[in-house]
């Protein structure tokens, strides 16, 4: 669409498998359990490094993996200033649309002078937040609704001592919050958690300041390794975290691998697991 109609220099991704395939990105990323979000995240580091090259993502339908990846696609390029075009198709959607705003792009990209120093490891999207070292049984455990099983989740951490709180949700301002961080059309339980959670967090924002926020918040919120797109939440979550200047916030992510039964428990609660086990 793009060479042929407009005469556009556009190279598929899939031409690219050979210059990208051998890119390192275990430490890129975490839980990164699909195949071709990997092969996402390797073409992204590949066209983000190279100075001639410039993206753009054209989806199917916004319902398979990518629409969650998108995210972190976007953040790849945030760092090195490229413009990134993000196109979502379907069969109701007709080219012409399309082939403008690759024109549009095309002309942004000639006036965009990007960076061209960043290192493989300038791309990690989270870096070591040292949980350890952030005293979890003295901040505020906030837990996205998910049922009712919830409520006995928010009991156990007030039996030890450990302020928890069940985030409020679909609340008007929870599904203006996810209007705003959520530019595609993903699953709606993702919705759900990022506007529940990023809603909650300004209204507490607004009354004791974002560093406050930093010092004394922490998020539980499950994993799992797929197939699902759940397994990406906390990824997401993150990444509007830092958006908002709100990095040190830890998530604490407990996965289906282990029955959700390792977890990075606060203080409190390691000393009775231990004294249990004595």
């Amino acid at each position: 669409m793009f060479a042929k109609q407009r005469g556009m220099n556009y190279i598929p991704q899939t031409f690219l498998e050979e210059y990208y395939k051998d890119i390192p990105i275990d430490e890129l990323s975490y839980n990164e359990y699909w195949y071709q979000n990997s092969h996402i995240l390797q073409a992204s580091i590949f066209v983000a490094q190279h100075p001639k090259l410039f993206p753009i993502r054209q989806i199917n339908f916004a319902c398979e993996p990518d629409s969650v990846k998108f995210y972190h696609e976007d953040e790849i390029f945030k760092r090195v200033d490229k413009p990134f075009l993000h196109l979502v198709t379907d069969a109701q959607t007709n080219k012409a649309p399309f082939v403008t705003r690759a024109e549009a792009h095309e002309r942004v990209v000639k006036k965009s002078n990007p960076r061209t120093d960043l290192q493989l490891k300038d791309f990690v999207l989270f870096p070591d937040g040292h949980k350890d070292k952030l005293k979890l049984g003295q901040r505020i455990w906030l837990i996205p609704y998910m049922g009712e099983a919830s409520n006995p989740g928010k009991a156990i951490l007030k039996h030890y001592g450990i302020e928890a709180r069940v985030l409020p949700t679909a609340t008007v301002k929870a599904k203006e919050a996810a209007d705003r961080f959520i530019t595609t059309e993903v699953c709606f339980p993702l919705r759900g958690v990022v506007g529940d959670a990023m809603a909650t967090l300004e209204e507490i924002a607004k009354e004791k300041g974002k560093k406050w926020i930093n010092d004394n918040i922490v998020i539980f919120l499950p994993t799992t390794s797929g197939p699902c797109r759940f397994g990406k939440y906390g990824e997401v979550l993150k990444i509007f975290l830092h958006k908002e200047e709100m990095d040190n916030i830890p998530i604490i992510s407990p996965s289906v691998d282990t029955g959700y039964l390792k977890i990075e428990a606060p203080e409190q609660l390691k000393l009775c697991i231990r004294k249990l086990m004595l």
